[in-house]
């Protein structure tokens, strides 16, 4: 009997290393905008550079386009890993796969909390002294109070 459809018990060198190439491309595009993101804050906090506010809305931009294009590598070579198993017969090792893409999507959470640092700081200043807390009730901290609303109607 003639067999048509012979297994394959190995994988050819070129689409391994395709594999090795779209998961390197997936590391760098999990790793790259969280580790910019972080030293943007850094430098931001304690240099106080106003550039570095320009530099974090841009990055944040170039940091979405990496994910996006961090998860559409990382499924595909997941979709590859499964289809280069299925061929040789043993399990898929998806598990590298399953941590990348959660890398990816903490880069939001990363974002989020920049944004949110950073928005407090280019208010406050990193050395800007607590805000008082205003006492309604007390006869005391009245004509402050007063003297603190005028100064917000001034502007």
């Amino acid at each position: 009997m003639i067999e048509l459809a012979p297994a394959l018990t190995t994988l050819d060198s070129r689409s391994t290393r395709l594999d090795r190439i779209f998961l390197r491309i997936a590391k760098i595009c999990a790793t790259l905008p969280m580790s910019i993101a972080l030293a943007a804050l850094t430098l931001y906090y304690l240099f106080t550079w106003k550039l570095m506010i320009r530099v974090s809305l841009f990055m944040t931009l170039i940091g979405i386009f990496a994910v996006i294009i961090g998860l559409c590598f990382t499924l595909v070579w997941c979709i590859r890993q499964r289809i280069a198993a299925k061929r040789l017969g043993e399990p898929a090792r998806l598990r590298v796969g399953y941590l990348l893409t959660f890398l990816l999507l903490a880069n939001f959470i990363v974002a989020f909390f920049c944004a949110h640092v950073g928005c407090k700081l280019a208010d406050d200043g990193p050395n800007a002294p607590p805000k008082p807390t205003s006492n309604l009730t007390s006869n005391s901290n009245t004509n402050s109070s007063h003297i603190h609303l005028a100064e917000i109607l001034q502007t």
